[in-house]
């Protein structure tokens, strides 16, 4: 479980963090827990060592990171540098060479853990939420003759099949059926939802099955939302998929607009690869997992309000030492969580944003 697992997150309730700008590392053990910092003025005082079982307020500024160390003291802080030498050509060099070891167990993976060989960064893909209405194909949802207007898509009894790359408009209501992506393995698809309502009874709401790399943007000032009954017709010997949002390749939420998500089934939004989160704001409900990613979940902004019967946010990849962080750069969170609040396989790291969290279990949990 680690020294962060066992001892609940202890002294950090209502302690604020002030800002600073350092990446602070994990810096020894000490059985009583790590020192906090002493909060700016009006804060609590940083001798407070509260179990957070109860409710847990983290407001970040500074960077903590709980690594595969388990350990945290606030001290050691060395500057994030931008230098050539931490491009993201090196970074990806360096997470190539590591994926393409193979681990025996768990222990091997920790002991191999380098945190300047994860990818942390965005593409200029994924912040970039703009789209050429003129040229898009235009999804009008509707309970009994949705409509297609352009290339690339096709209406069908159960909902709509996506064959190819591009930008897809859509909009409308879907009350029983799918958006399905099926397009190739090089494809990138760009989905803009610019109000739409989708519920599968049985099935997933959006399930991105096959591409190289799935955007959904939602359109400024739009409220859209995706639910799920709670059972699935599954294919045989197949568990997929497992959330109202399903994506097999790597997914990225980016945009202006509010995406409501409730999930009666598992989990609520879930990538099998990548799940990157640029902005917008999420009302999520989900009997299992809030938001996540099996490589890595990576949030630079956005406003969540997470109620998740199991964990909050997580990423659980367990064989490779450049995958299976969580990383949150920015944003609001308001998170009531069944069991972890944040659970990160190999590292939780917390840069920037504000969190308000109830978990009955651990506020931020990564193993070691």
């Amino acid at each position: 479980m680690g020294w962060f697992a066992n001892r609940r997150a202890r002294a950090v309730r209502e302690s604020g963090v002030e800002a600073s700008g350092a990446f602070c590392r994990a810096a020894g053990r000490d059985e009583r827990g790590p020192d906090v910092a002493a909060p700016a003025a009006g804060g609590s005082s940083a001798s407070q060592r509260n179990d957070v079982r109860g409710l847990t307020r983290l407001a970040c500024g500074a960077v903590a990171l709980l690594a595969l160390s388990g350990v945290l003291a606030m001290e050691g802080c060395a500057v994030v540098s931008t230098d050539a030498e931490n491009s993201a050509a090196s970074e990806q060099a360096a997470a190539a060479s590591a994926s393409d070891v193979e681990y025996a167990s768990f222990e091997e993976v920790a002991a191999a853990f380098d945190e300047s060989a994860l990818d942390l960064d965005y593409s200029k893909r994924d912040l970039d939420a703009s789209y050429d209405a003129s040229s898009a194909t235009v999804i009008t949802l509707s309970f009994d003759s949705t409509s297609v207007q352009g290339a690339g898509a096709q209406a069908s009894a159960a909902g709509v099949v996506i064959s190819s790359a591009g930008t897809y408009i859509v909009s409308g209501e879907l009350t029983d059926g799918q958006l399905l992506v099926d397009a190739g393995d090089d494809d990138k698809v760009q989905l803009v939802l610019a109000g739409a309502i989708i519920h599968n009874e049985d099935g997933a709401a959006i399930y991105v099955r096959n591409a190289d790399k799935c955007f959904i943007t939602l359109d400024a000032g739009t409220e859209n939302n995706l639910s799920d009954g709670s059972s699935y017709a599954l294919e045989d010997d197949s568990d997929e998929p497992y959330a109202t949002l399903f994506s097999l390749c790597d997914l990225t939420l980016n945009g202006s607009g509010t995406l409501n998500v409730t999930s009666a089934y598992r989990h609520a939004v879930c990538s099998k690869d990548d799940l990157v989160v640029v902005s917008d704001t999420y009302n999520i409900s989900a009997v299992e997992d809030g938001l996540r990613g099996h490589d890595s979940v990576k949030v630079r902004d956005g406003v969540f309000t997470i109620q998740a019967d199991g964990d909050g946010i997580k990423s659980n990849k367990d064989d490779d030492p450049t995958k299976g962080f969580v990383s949150i750069d920015g944003g609001a969170f308001d998170i009531q969580a069944g069991d972890d609040a944040v659970q990160g396989k190999t590292l939780v790291r917390l840069a920037g944003g504000s969190l308000t969290v109830a978990a009955n279990d651990d506020a931020f949990h990564s193993a070691s």
